[in-house]
């Protein structure tokens, strides 16, 4: 059996991190929206003994990407998956535990930006596999799962636009705004890891609830964006150096004319939004020598998830 599906990049409007829970993750509140910046995720399930294995390659998208490790999130997924469902069967009557797992993963989603590449990769073996064995798991059930793997993968799952709250797991659908413009920028040589941006949240005694997100949501869901711009709000943003290029690429995007202008997660890639596209054409311009720039859109959860070749 094999199956082919796009999973999309995340952009997080809205980020406060809170205190540090007993398992070591901190509390988050998040708005996170999907993009259509895509990882093409690709798993055959072959007769064997458990073997799992994971390649990866860069697709058109691929400045300033570093290629997964052989234990990735995709592998630990799809490790994860053969530990709990042993016996689900395929529609061929294979055992989970009577199949080889062969995964190739072409990577469009920058590394170490904050649009959660790895956590999506992971999000896609999940759905595949789900798909191809009868488990008769529930999506719900399928987010906890994901949720052992990493904090972004339950979004990815469930997609769309969502408030979360927990670790990102607890998710409440929101923000019925039409379809937004938005341009992706990474400023070249400035990547993040984010087990380093938490440790210096930390380090800095960051980790307290400082906004309001229900007054952020409101602001967005009536189309204010001027209000939501001074509303919103991204605590990895206070770590960074004042020389840090994510504020240069900020500065950039407003003074061209966006409506709001934010890092991504633990960043290093700044979104801007649009409505108009002469501001557009001018942001794109601006930060093109600074940064790698993607043009996107948002995406609503029903998105096909089905592979395009155009995509690559």
């Amino acid at each position: 059996m094999e199956k082919t599906i796009r999973i999309p990049a995340k952009i997080n409007l809205y980020l406060d991190v809170a205190d540090k829970m007993p398992n070591g993750y901190h509390e988050l509140e998040t708005v996170m929206q999907s993009i259509d910046i895509f990882d093409i995720v690709t798993l055959r399930s072959v007769r064997g003994n458990g073997k799992i294995s994971v390649s990866a390659k860069e697709g058109k998208q691929k400045a300033d990407l570093a290629l997964p490790q052989p234990r990735n999130t995709a592998y630990r997924a799809a490790e994860l998956f053969a530990a709990t469902y042993p016996d689900a069967l395929s529609k061929d009557g294979m055992r989970v535990s009577e199949c080889d797992f062969e995964m190739e993963l072409i990577k469009n989603i920058p590394s170490e930006a904050g649009l959660g590449g790895a956590s999506a990769d992971a999000a896609a073996v999940l759905t595949i596999l789900s798909d191809m064995f009868d488990t008769g798991a529930t999506e719900d059930e399928l987010i906890a799962l994901g949720a052992k793997i990493g904090a972004d993968v339950p979004f990815c799952i469930r997609r769309g636009t969502v408030l979360a709250r927990g670790i990102g797991e607890k998710m409440t659908d929101t923000l019925q705004n039409p379809t937004l413009h938005l341009l992706i920028a990474k400023p070249y040589g400035e990547s993040i890891s984010t087990p380093l941006a938490f440790a210096e949240i930390d380090a800095r005694g960051l980790c307290k609830k400082s906004g309001d997100i229900g007054a952020f949501v409101s602001a967005m869901e009536r189309g204010d964006f001027k209000a939501a711009a001074k509303l919103s709000l991204n605590k990895f943003e206070a770590t960074l150096p004042a020389a840090s290029k994510v504020f240069t690429v900020k500065e950039a995007m407003l003074s061209c004319g966006a409506h709001m202008a934010q890092m991504s997660g633990s960043g290093s890639a700044v979104f801007g939004i649009f409505a108009d596209a002469a501001a557009f054409r001018r942001a794109e311009e601006a930060v093109k020598n600074m940064a790698q720039v993607y043009p996107c859109h948002t995406l609503a959860r029903d998105a096909s998830l089905d592979y395009e070749e155009i995509l690559l």
